[in-house]
């Protein structure tokens, strides 16, 4: 392991690592890899607060971000993405908080790489209220080519439909305003580094470049960071979903044409995109299906090689003035590999059939989404018509076409006729008997009168 400059990586025994991540640099695999070690942990001196993978839904509320994590939250069918974002209550961070606060003195640990798009005020605000002497930052990169690619990727998890050029116009133009300052400051990799590092300190600021010949470098930095045995976090996550691997460029293409023509056809259920896609198709193909060296993979196009490579320059020269704690080797992140060889017939292609059966497995499930719409909607009414019916006085009396509320009520002395009447009869039976002597009574005044 390369320390640059660094004589020990382990923090102090009472600091909060904020580890930002940013998106796509492997925050899945460290996250969860705590999640399941979170009690050894403890027993070693460092609080994983909570008991969910990581601390999203507290992140996006101190930031005021909107999100579309569905857990607890009432299930409308047929609702639609943009029905579904919503922005979690402050209060959930401030019981992140509360709960940090209540611990003994320990390093804590605290995790999601959203806090990467929080703008400088934002960024205040986080250190401060964890103690702004007390946090340490954790950032993890990787080159920024494999950056692009893997947030493309992402992208089309949640139903993007652009091609990669397309996209990647986009990015690249710092007018274009369809990309949002969010994702922006996620990949801008020295100005991240240099926001925290003015707010914190630069030596407070450890940055770990990812190495591509260990896998497991960044668990172990980790470890060290915390004073954790070996192997608390290192090899304990292997699925191919929590380790985020990107996907191949038949993989992306298809999922791409998915999003495409279920974009063209009707009103996209957001429910049935995450069931089906996300959860079904996506999450059995990263698990099952491994990448090997005869998978094409996406890559940068020939026409924006340079574009990215002076971004990659950029940055390398910036983060090696920072003043960070570097870890690894910062110069990895200048060399761009990724480059497109347009003569490749396989740039464009995807699996017509397999992109036609995840479009009508979607559609079908809308449809049986709607139908059991229909069935939950009847079921409803038919419950609140039975709980009505419930609550109307039971008709004591037995009624028959010879037996009328008159002549049930004959033997009833006058003094508890209104009694007799609340108690045995419905509303809606009385004002059908006063409506029978009515009409009898109109029928007689007319026969006396021989109109």
């Amino acid at each position: 392991m390369v320390h640059d400059n660094i004589e020990s990586l382990l923090l102090p025994y009472d600091v909060r690592l904020l580890y930002i991540g940013p998106m796509k640099t492997g925050t899945t695999t460290i996250q969860a890899a705590a999640q399941k070690a979170r009690d050894k942990m403890y027993q070693h001196g460092t609080y994983y607060p909570g008991t969910s993978r990581n601390h999203r839904i507290q992140i996006n509320a101190a930031l005021h971000k909107k999100e579309l994590m569905l857990a607890g939250r009432p299930i409308t069918p047929g609702q639609t993405k943009s029905e579904l974002w919503f922005t979690p209550p402050e209060s959930e961070w401030q019981r992140l908080l509360d709960d940090i606060y209540s611990e003994p003195p320990m390093r804590t640990l605290i995790s999601h790489e959203f806090a990467a798009s929080a703008s400088d005020e934002q960024a205040y605000k986080l250190a401060r209220q964890l103690g702004t002497t007390k946090t340490h930052i954790a950032i993890t990169l990787r080159p920024i080519d494999e950056i692009l690619i893997s947030h493309w990727v992402e992208k089309l998890k949640v139903g993007l439909s652009d091609t990669f050029d397309d996209w990647l116009q986009k990015v690249l133009d710092k007018d274009n305003t369809s990309i949002t300052a969010n994702l922006r400051r996620q990949i801008d990799q020295s100005a991240l580094i240099d926001r925290w590092a003015k707010i914190v300190g630069p030596t407070n600021v450890t940055v770990i470049i990812a190495n591509k010949s260990d896998r497991d470098f960044s668990t172990k930095t980790f470890e060290e960071m915390l004073g954790l045995p070996q192997n608390t976090l290192t090899g304990t996550v292997t699925s191919g979903r929590l380790t985020n691997r990107s996907m191949t460029l038949l993989e992306a293409n298809t999922i791409r044409k998915a999003n495409e023509y279920l974009h063209e056809g009707e009103q996209l259920s957001w429910h049935v995109y995450r069931e089906v896609v996300q959860r079904g198709a996506l999450y059995r193909l990263l698990d099952r299906r491994h990448e090997t060296a005869n998978h094409n993979k996406v890559q940068i196009p020939k026409w924006a090689a340079d574009a990215v490579q002076t971004l990659a320059d950029k940055h390398t020269e910036q983060i090696a003035k920072s003043g960070t704690r570097i870890v690894g080797d910062l110069s990895s992140l200048a060399v761009v590999r990724n480059i497109q060889d347009t003569s490749d017939p396989s740039i464009n292609q995807n699996n017509d059939i397999a992109t036609e059966l995840l479009t009508g497995a979607v559609y079908g499930a809308m449809h049986y989404e709607r139908q059991l719409a229909k069935i939950i909607r009847q079921t409803d009414r038919n419950a609140r018509r039975n709980a009505k019916a419930a609550q109307t006085p039971v008709n004591k009396m037995s009624l028959t076409s010879e037996c009328t509320v008159p002549q049930a009520l004959r033997n009833v002395p006058k003094e508890k006729l209104p009694e007799t009447i609340a108690t045995n009869f419905s509303l809606k039976t009385i004002l059908r008997a006063i409506t029978i002597q009515c009409r009898r009574k109109a029928r007689s005044i007319k026969t006396t009168l021989g109109i």
